[in-house]
């Protein structure tokens, strides 16, 4: 039988509802300009429905805010060209694509430098260049910061890696391997310094529990607001 979907209705807002066994609340995150509710299995409908009314003026701000941001984003034509500016680590940095004979791509102060022969000068190629420019700066400032970590919490990862998610910044699996997304590059340093300490602490407890937050806090101290400022605007760490 196919699953048919859930919705909440709020105001003029029509919400997907997704439900599980492993949730103990219910939730409501806005990200990429849309809202969404997760709840558990059992709450009732009428329950959920009065939990996003309640949050209805928190969701339709933080909507207002994600369009804003949107609004102010190239548009296509716009994307990847010659002195486009891009975040880095809470700072801005300019694209400059120069005729080369073999691709290259590296993020030198205050500019994004991109070797590409003629043909390749193109957004898919020119974004290509860029990710790897990201994921080679990522590479370098994680593998400095983990060290700092590392000895104090008396851990160690059995592998680091650059990837790209869609909707995460890091992870940590049972084997003790911790994965970053590219993307975080353009959040500011002490963000992205959150981000790892909390996949280390992953590391220790593999859980959200009020132990593992506790810990993060120890390594961390201003933890919540770098998980308000995600919430706020990881819609736009896009490239």
């Amino acid at each position: 039988m196919r699953k048919v979907a859930s919705f909440v209705n709020a105001g003029d807002l029509r919400l997907p509802l997704r439900r599980s066994a492993k949730r103990q609340s219910i939730g409501i995150k806005v990200a990429a300009g849309t809202a969404s509710v997760a709840a558990p299995k059992t709450a009732s409908l009428q329950a959920i429905e009065t939990f996003v009314q309640q949050k209805l003026p928190w969701i339709q701000k933080h909507l207002a805010k994600q369009q804003q941001i949107a609004a102010a984003q190239p548009t296509p034509d716009q994307l990847f060209a010659h002195g486009q500016a891009f975040n880095f680590l809470g700072r801005q940095v300019r694209l400059q694509v120069q005729d080369a004979p073999r691709a290259s791509a590296e993020i030198l102060g205050d500019h994004i430098e991109i070797g590409l022969p003629r043909h390749l000068h193109y957004p898919a190629a020119i974004r290509q260049a860029v990710k790897f420019a990201y994921s080679k700066a990522a590479y370098r400032y994680v593998g400095s910061k983990i060290p700092q970590y590392t000895a104090a919490l008396g851990v160690a990862p059995k592998s680091v890696s650059i990837k790209e998610y869609k909707s995460r910044w890091g992870s940590c699996n049972s084997r003790g391997e911790l994965q970053f997304n590219w993307l975080l590059m353009q959040a500011p340093e002490s963000a992205v310094d959150y981000v790892i300490v909390h996949e280390l602490c992953h590391l220790i407890h593999l859980n959200h529990s009020p132990q593992f937050w506790s810990l993060v806090k120890q390594f961390a101290p201003d933890y919540p607001q770098w998980r308000r400022w995600f919430k706020d605007h990881g819609a736009t760490l896009h490239i």
